[in-house]
């Protein structure tokens, strides 16, 4: 006896063979940054810093001495009157993507955050370079590391990803998804950050 039935809609095979295969992506980044992680500690140099340009920042740094050792590479610009500032390299257009971001409180430096891939394409080989550049920066050997998962979601939008953690040295590997106009956009971000935990 033989069923004849209607072809199926390849739309949901679709869907899911994309899901499974973002998954599998995600385990190998999660990989290469575990190992990259363990070998970075055997080389570096102990001590929690973030190399951004040519300067090297450490946290409880003044205010002064960082924009000092970051404004002949990069122009600085204050967001709100926190403390906050965005930087992007000289003589990008002022439009462009920031290329990180600084913290002060009372007047030292509290977290340092620089993008790896905000004018990347969101590739898989344009990720796993801007992963295994985040990772390889971390300083201190002696530093506990950890992984931990993240997700939030606001009704139009919605942010997960790992967050790998070697002392006060973390990147952020997430993805973040906005609709607009009934349509879902979405993209891979790959940050390195300076902060206490």
């Amino acid at each position: 006896m033989r069923f004849e039935t209607e072809p199926a809609s390849a739309t949901p095979y679709i869907e899911s063979e994309f899901n499974f295969m973002r998954s599998k992506l995600l385990i190998v980044f999660i990989s290469l940054v575990a190992c990259t992680i363990f070998s970075a500690q055997a080389q570096a140099p102990s001590g929690n810093s973030i190399l951004i340009g040519d300067a090297r920042l450490r946290l409880g740094m003044s205010q002064e001495s960082v924009i000092r050792a970051l404004q002949s590479s990069y122009e600085i610009s204050t967001v709100g009157n926190d403390g906050d500032f965005t930087f992007r390299a000289r003589g990008r257009a002022h439009d462009a993507s920031p290329e990180g971001y600084l913290s002060f409180r009372a007047g030292k430096l509290t977290e340092a955050t620089k993008l790896w891939n905000g004018d990347e394409p969101n590739t898989a080989d344009a990720l796993s370079h801007a992963i295994y550049g985040a990772a390889s920066s971390f300083t201190d050997p002696m530093a506990p590391c950890s992984i931990a998962t993240f997700k939030s979601q606001k009704p139009n939008e919605e942010k997960r990803g790992v967050t790998l953690s070697c002392g006060d040295q973390h990147v952020d590997i997430f993805t973040s998804g906005v609709s607009v106009n009934g349509t879902w956009h979405e993209v891979a971000i790959v940050n390195e950050s300076l902060r206490y935990k």
